[in-house]
């Protein structure tokens, strides 16, 4: 799952709901012009990316390029652009108390980074 956005709560929402279901999160460069971003994002075959309003254009420039990303999850907005889905049905109804989890030292979670030229190399960190 590619994540897309600023310093925000739902960053950190979608960053822990991928661990849990044992999927790959990878930030990308706010930064990124839109040729930067699609490297990072063809190469990890990312399906789902979640961004933010302000950041959608950046997105969805990318979209035609990358046959992977197939869903785009838009944070704080309504109605939902055309080739988006809102994030507010996947957090209204949780419960307001969390089930309890057994945390163990050795839990796994995994974060991918790319870094990439725009010449299209790169280099791969998995923490």
């Amino acid at each position: 799952m590619k994540l897309h956005l600023t310093n925000c709560p739902e960053f950190l929402l979608f960053w822990f709901a991928t661990a849990r279901i044992d999927a790959v999160m990878m930030p990308t460069n706010l930064l990124s012009t839109p040729d930067e971003l699609s490297y990072p994002v063809h190469q990890s075959e990312s399906v789902p990316s979640v961004t933010q309003p302000g950041l959608l254009p950046a997105v969805q420039a990318i979209r035609g390029r990358c046959s992977n990303l197939r869903q785009i999850i838009l944070t704080g907005s309504e109605p939902a652009p055309e080739w988006t889905r809102l994030d507010s049905p996947f957090i209204e109804g949780q419960p307001d108390e969390l089930a309890e989890t057994t945390l163990d030292p050795l839990d796994e979670t995994a974060f991918e980074l790319i870094s990439g030229d725009r010449g299209g190399h790169g280099d791969w960190a998995w923490s």
